[in-house]
């Protein structure tokens, strides 16, 4: 769903409930089903919109060890603020740490569809284990 900064700014805040289909694209995971989130849009100040709220799925992922398929259950607390880009100083090197959280928008709108997905990117785990094989690691 892509929600229109200006009705944002208008309203004041807007809270969004849905789900989202990621099987249509070509991405390095796979869901055993939509992904369900709850998000709330609300204008903090000059333009600057902080997402908010929670993000639930459920990975397939295959073990590196015996590369089996396992269900990966995560729940995703979101707190991020979005800005137009053309607010931040790129010509610096460094970003300082409270500036971490902050992404920018260059169009008149914020797609939950991409904010869902760069979020499922960050918690996936890069050498995933299932329970078994976990298990086994750790008691060696």
């Amino acid at each position: 769903m892509k929600l229109i900064i200006n009705k944002i700014i208008e309203e004041g805040s807007i809270t969004v409930e849905e789900s989202i289909n990621f099987k249509e694209e070509e991405l390095p995971f796979k869901l055993n089903d939509d992904a369900k989130l709850k998000l709330t849009f609300e204008h903090v100040q000059n333009r600057e919109i902080r997402v908010y709220g929670a993000i639930e799925a459920t990975f397939i992922l295959t073990c590196v060890v015996c590369l089996n398929e396992f269900e990966y259950p995560i729940k995703i607390e979101v707190d991020e603020f979005y800005s137009p880009r053309e607010f931040f100083d790129y010509s610096k090197e460094e970003r300082p740490i409270e500036e971490l959280n902050k992404f920018t928008y260059t169009t008149n709108y914020l797609d939950t569809k991409d904010i869902v997905r760069d979020n499922l990117l960050e918690v996936l785990p890069p050498y995933p284990k299932c329970p078994k094989c976990s298990l086994e690691t750790s008691e060696n």
